[in-house]
């Protein structure tokens, strides 16, 4: 059993081991340091082997004689074989050999062994199994059995990269977090806080690797360990180039190709072989050579290439960064990094606004203002923003740098502050200024409008724009970010597809001034995408953001994401997944927000309503009290309160949060909540009310079938809900798809159907089983003892499969007659008088497990 240091070759030998009840089991260490001595890891049955062997015999010989009395079946476990001496190397092949003993034998890949030991794998005397690392899936299943409790995905994802599998560092790294208050358990999920470094206990096991390096060698390391990746012309600049192919070709430094390269397609660059050999090699670095380092790197490497990396490494080298530079590393920060990006803009301001020199250009420092209010905006510092853009002196600002300032101010009351009303109030006074200052603010103010709950001002807004020839590309691309939800909450998501689409177009000639336009418009799409009827679409366009945001650590990105594949999980009738997903969500978006975090909190209090879990339905609630709520979003509100209401079987208190959100959304022109809240309404008792509240003018197949549904649901007409029920199915709705069937039965009941009752039970019965188990008062409206037992739907469901009763007997430890009893009960309860009754009814239910 072969694999690399740390990878739990031990530990799996040992638990394979304990399992050999059948056999007597002997266990043996090999070490290097005493490598040197002949047959050291067998020295304990030396003794017993001198105490039988007589005078000239083999000592070989009576050595193996003691490990094989008494005869029996032996198991010989040797553990780190690559360091056995040539002679207990030769007892281990013999034993082998010989039949006399089956053996384990761990070792580390890349090592050199004894060659008997390498003549047992070789010579296929064993079988070798190489251990991999673990994968990204295993540790955050690992982390969950140790942790005892569920780990943020952005977590997993560095403890994976970091340990890359290894369970050894894995462990170190769980310890070290621990013990440093860093890994951390906050409501349901544990999640890393701050940098994720090596503890001083695996700073010491890693240290062996570069115990002989000299001093050249340890120099490029620790440019690469402040500096990675770096070009070969980088790394040709420092003077490290032939020193790190030496490293690479010791396998401490690997080079990988950048296909993003405009010249010649690649571009080598160099990193760690192992991300934390870097904080073996920086354990070390004094600060006086950590600065110097630095200060080379910020020298050596191109700074219009890499300007963010420039700029830290003059400041934490003491350097002296341009205002420009920095302005442009804040810049790059944008909605990835608040923290760090807002020190680079006041380092910006400190260097140009107050050295007195004047060799700052102004508009830097009021782009550096202007980047201090941005990111103290997403990471809830708007106050102490605002008092930055106090302190410009307007009466000395050109007519751009008004505007740009008035922005500035506006984005803060906006996303700052929930105050979007207020925000494009000040932009109405902006506009007065001139034409072109009108269009650029009305640019901006149209995703004000669509926060602000105003959809139909936002649509306006981005027309008028959209239809302006003097527009840019950059305020119709901006624009159309507002344009596209407010599209969708008007009612409107086919229509808002189309607008995404034509400003798609305009994404590769804005990305300087819009870097996260395409993450904004993919936001945008999955909304029209879920609310239209096409979840598949939706989750295969965010998923790949989520994966980014999760691997980047982009709170806001990944936030964003997983509130969107918690939403479609919901939808979906998954409430357990959705759960998960949301709270993660919560947990991004308290370090970075834009205005998410309470719809997700109201998501989250929906998802775990319908599990009854009381607690995650307080867990949300507590995140939403302390969110800023955004009038757009306060129709989600009313959702979440009718859902928890609803589950506490309080339904008329459901029914008239569902009026209460009707309300707000006819009142700020959102007709696809108004249709959704007006199902929620009938689907809590209120159909008679909802077929008339509800919103006829919204686009869309879901619409179209929640239309449907309401009027199914006021007439009581059996044959209509299971239309309805088929309809949401068919798009993966599947708890709405459960709870129409549920309610044909009880209108096919009512008007004395019993079959047709029995069947659209069963059909409920089957799409409930994929819910999670989802309650609400429709799905759980049903006559006792009419459902399936689990035995009975095992049955039923193989049978529907064509299984025949002897073959459903074997797979299920069953007695044919048992079978046959099943069956007929299935038969009875379901409605129908054979296998192919049941396969209709049950066709669309997932198989068994064998």
């Amino acid at each position: 059993m072969a694999g690399a240091a740390g990878v739990g070759k031990t530990r799996l030998a040992r638990a394979a081991a304990a399992q050999a009840v059948d056999r007597r089991v002997e266990q043996v260490v090999a070490s290097r340091s005493a490598q040197a001595l002949p047959l050291a890891p067998f020295a304990r049955f030396r003794a017993t082997a001198a105490g039988t062997a007589t005078p000239g015999d083999d000592p070989l010989v009576a050595l193996r004689q003691a490990l094989t009395e008494p005869p029996g079946r032996l198991l010989l476990s040797v553990d780190d074989g690559h360091l056995l001496d040539d002679v207990s190397a030769a007892l281990v092949h013999e034993l082998c050999v010989s039949g006399a003993a089956t053996v384990l034998v761990t070792l580390r890949s890349r090592e050199p062994a004894p060659d008997a030991v390498t003549a047992l794998w070789k010579d296929e005397l064993c079988e070798r199994i190489e251990l991999q690392p673990l994968s990204r899936s295993d540790v955050g299943r690992l982390l969950e059995a140790a942790l005892d409790a569920p780990v943020d995905n952005a977590t997993v994802f560095a403890l994976w990269e970091r340990s890359r599998g290894n369970v050894l560092h894995l462990r170190e790294l769980v310890r070290g977090g621990l013990a440093a208050g860093a890994l951390t358990h906050s409501g349901s999920l544990w999640s890393w806080s701050g940098p994720l470094h090596a503890s001083p206990r695996l700073v010491e096991l890693l240290a062996d690797r570069l115990a002989t390096l000299d001093a050249a060698a340890r120099r490029a390391l620790a440019l690469l360990a402040l500096g990675e990746p770096l070009s070969w012309d980088d790394l040709g600049r420092l003077d490290a180039a032939a020193t790190t192919e030496a490293l690479v070709a010791d396998g401490l430094v690997e080079f990988q190709e950048d296909p993003e390269d405009p010249v010649l397609g690649v571009a080598p660059r160099a990193s760690l072989a192992h991300p934390l050999l870097g904080d073996v090699v920086l354990a070390d670095l004094a600060a006086p050579a950590r600065r110097r380092l630095l200060a080379e790197l910020a020298d050596g490497v191109d700074a219009e290439a890499e300007p963010l990396k420039a700029a830290t490494w003059l400041l934490d080298s003491g350097g002296a960064p341009s205002p420009d530079l920095l302005v442009r590393a804040s810049r790059a920060c944008l909605f990835i990094d608040a923290a760090l990006g807002e020190r680079l803009a006041r380092e910006a301001l400190s260097r140009g606004a107050h050295d007195g020199s004047g060799a700052a250009p102004r508009t830097n420092i009021v782009e550096a203002a202007a980047l201090v209010a941005q990111h103290g905006m997403i990471s809830g510092r708007a106050s102490e923003a605002e008092e930055v853009l106090a302190e410009l002196d307007g009466g000395s600002l050109s007519l751009v740098e008004r505007v740009q300032v008035a922005v500035s101010r506006a984005n803060l009351l906006t996303w700052g502050l929930a105050r979007p009303d207020d925000a494009v109030a000040l932009l109405d006074r902006g506009g007065m200024i001139s034409e072109a200052a009108g269009r650029e603010l009305m640019a901006h103010a149209v995703p004000m409008f669509m926060f602000g709950g105003r959809v139909a001002d936002a649509v306006r807004g981005y027309e008028a724009l959209w239809a302006d020839p003097a527009g840019s590309p950059v305020q119709r691309l901006r624009s159309a970010l507002g344009a596209v939800p407010a599209l969708v909450a008007s009612g409107r998501p086919l229509r808002a597809l189309a607008v995404a689409g034509e400003a798609l177009t305009l994404v590769p000639e804005c990305s300087n001034e819009l870097p996260v336009a395409l993450a904004q418009l993919g936001a945008g799409i999955t909304l029209a995408q879920i609310l239209s009827g096409d979840l598949d679409a939706a989750e295969t366009l965010i998923r790949p953001a989520y994966e980014e945001g999760v691997a980047r650590n982009i709170p806001l990105l990944r936030g964003g994401a997983a509130l969107r594949l918690g939403q479609i999980a919901l939808w979906r009738g998954q409430p357990v997944a959705a759960s998960a997903l949301v709270r993660e969500a919560i947990l991004a978006l308290q370090q970075a927000d834009a205005g998410l975090l309470a719809w997700a909190s109201d998501t989250l209090r929906i998802a775990c309503a319908l599990t009854g879990d009381t607690a995650g339905v307080d867990e949300g609630a507590r995140a939403g009290s302390v969110a800023l709520r955004f009038p757009l979003f306060v129709t989600e509100l009313h959702r979440a309160d009718a859902a928890v209401a609803a589950s506490a079987g309080e339904l008329s208190r459901a029914r008239q949060a569902a009026r209460d959100g009707i309300a707000s959304a006819e009142a700020g022109s959102q007709q696809i909540q108004v249709t959704i809240l007006a199902f929620d309404l009938a689907r809590y008792g209120g159909a008679a009310e909802a077929a008339r509240r509800v919103s006829p003018d919204v686009e869309g197949p879901l619409a179209a079938t929640m239309h449907e549904a309401i009027a199914a649901l006021a007439a009581s007409d059996g044959d209509r809900l299971l239309a309805a029920s088929t309809a949401f199915a068919e798009r993966r709705y599947e708890l709405f798809a459960a709870e129409m069937a549920r309610a044909a039965a009880r209108a096919f009941g009512a008007s004395g159907r019993r079959d047709a009752e029995r069947r659209a039970d069963a059909i409920a019965d089957a799409l409930a089983d994929r819910c999670e188990g989802a309650h609400t008062p429709l799905l759980d409206d049903r006559p006792a003892g009419t459902r399936l037992t689990g035995r009975e739907r095992e049955v039923a469901l193989l049978a529907a499969r064509g299984a025949s009763d002897a073959e459903i007997a074997q797979r299920l430890g069953l007695s044919v007659r048992t079978v046959e009893t099943h069956l007929h009960r299935a038969y009875t309860k379901v409605g129908v008088t054979g296998r192919t009754g049941l396969a209709e009814v049950l066709g669309t239910a997932p198989t068994p497990p064998a």
